[in-house]
């Protein structure tokens, strides 16, 4: 009886058909992890490796190595880790191999990303479109604090009357570490506060829950 040879290509194209008609992926992901594989089967193919179970971390490493030296993105390096990860994972499941030696390899290290800032035109949007509704004014004075002052949500949430200084427009907030700090904010945030003092149920916090508390920081 005819039967395929068990090689790496045989077992790139299994994990692929697994992708697309069990896992239902995107053409785009089989596309990454097609390109991706394909890489790497080549690399052991010029190493003389042709079944994954010849495979292991030391191999792996070097290829990473290989792969950083053409000059990849530390992005798109640890892309290419994360496909050869997955595919060792889908062998092991079906019992190809023994042991996985991708699980072993540590990917490069990512540099931190600061958060992308809004523009001016992104913030009056915002402000604009995100408060409609019955709680409009609670909203507004919320962006307005959020943006205006940056304020980080947990101390927007703690915000108390007391702290808030309407005349001079500005606000202590206790910070990180409980750390005291005088936040200033402007004329639109000062109108949204009065506005949404006229209207709110009133109590020790600005912006007060359902119960009577603090407004809980994921409603926020």
């Amino acid at each position: 009886m005819f039967s395929m040879p068990e090689t790496i290509s045989y077992y790139v194209d299994q994990f692929l058909d697994h992708l697309r008609f069990e896992k239902e992926a995107s053409s785009h992901t089989v596309t990454n992890y097609s390109v991706d594989l394909a890489q790497f089967s080549e690399y052991l193919e010029n190493q003389g490796i042709s079944k994954p179970g010849d495979v292991d971390a030391h191999v792996i490493r070097s290829w990473l190595r290989a792969v950083m030296g053409y000059g990849y993105a530390k992005s798109s390096s640890a892309r290419k880790l994360s496909s050869v990860r997955s595919w060792f994972a889908f062998l092991k499941g079906k019992g190809v191999v023994a042991r996985d030696p991708a699980k072993e390899i540590r990917g490069p290290k990512l540099p931190a990303r600061l958060p992308k800032a809004l523009s001016r035109e992104a913030a009056e949007r915002l402000v604009t479109v995100g408060t409609v509704g019955d709680d409009e004014a609670r909203d507004r004075a919320i962006l307005e604090l959020l943006y205006g002052c940056g304020l980080r949500i947990a101390e927007l949430s703690a915000l108390e009357w007391s702290a808030v200084d309407l005349d001079e427009r500005m606000a202590r907030v206790m910070g990180k570490g409980g750390k005291e700090r005088i936040v200033p904010f402007g004329r639109c945030a000062r109108e949204a506060l009065l506005r949404w003092r006229d209207v709110s149920p009133g109590g020790q916090y600005v912006f007060p829950g359902q119960r009577g508390g603090a407004i809980a920081v994921r409603t926020v």
